[in-house]
């Protein structure tokens, strides 16, 4: 099942039960104007989340310190990893700054969970992103990685500011449900879209004792 929903989040979180959602998965936008979103986004992460389920977060870097002190006001921290664009370089005027490297924020609510084991720096196969979708959008290869990290198949992953609708084609292609708050209709729009036009991955053939035969 996955649902898009448009509105704010901090509004529509309201309508799920407490301790509801296995993983939240998110990449808020980085401006400083979008800060306040953070501290609202740990908040309802603290509530709807199962103890010990994970909040993933991709953030930017000029205002970290700032994101990583408002989640610790409700989440426990767990690590930071970090996912490398490689190709064209994004530029980051105010530091002066060829960005290759985006932080990947891990929290966890309470005592973390079990999880599969994962490693701390991936690679995204389209450098900075896939802006077909949002001007922001991310590629799906990270995000369905991060999503067989933290979650199960059937478990319930929530996007609360889902943009293009990345984490819900992640969520599609691994057997997870999601639910994702996207706040302009129109973007809600494009996602839904993008969610019924999508081609699932092939699966992998399974290699027979017969067929290694020679």
């Amino acid at each position: 099942m996955i649902q898009i929903v448009t509105g704010d989040f901090r509004k529509l979180s309201n309508e799920l039960a407490d301790s509801s959602v296995d993983l939240v998965l998110t990449d808020p936008p980085y401006g400083c104007e979008y800060l306040p979103l953070w501290r609202d986004l740990a908040r309802i992460a603290a509530r709807v989340l199962k103890p010990s389920g994970f909040l993933v977060a991709y953030s930017g870097q000029l205002y970290l310190r700032d994101v990583m002190g408002m989640l610790d006001e409700h989440l426990a921290y767990y690590w930071l990893g970090t996912v490398y664009m490689p190709g064209a370089n994004c530029r980051v005027w105010p530091r002066k700054l060829r960005q290759q490297v985006k932080p990947i924020l891990v929290y966890s609510n309470g005592k973390p969970g079990n999880h599969r084991w994962w490693t701390d720096y991936i690679v995204s196969p389209n450098g900075h992103g896939s802006k077909k979708h949002h001007a922001w959008g991310q590629t799906v290869a990270p995000f369905r990685q991060l999503v067989e990290w933290f979650s199960n198949s059937g478990n319930l992953v929530l996007d609360p500011l889902l943009g293009g609708g990345t984490t819900a084609l992640a969520c599609l292609q691994t057997g997870r449900d999601c639910i994702g708050y996207e706040i302009n209709p129109a973007t809600a729009d494009i996602a839904r879209a993008r969610l019924a036009s999508a081609q699932l991955p092939l699966p992998m053939p399974t290699v027979t004792q017969e067929a290694l035969a020679f």
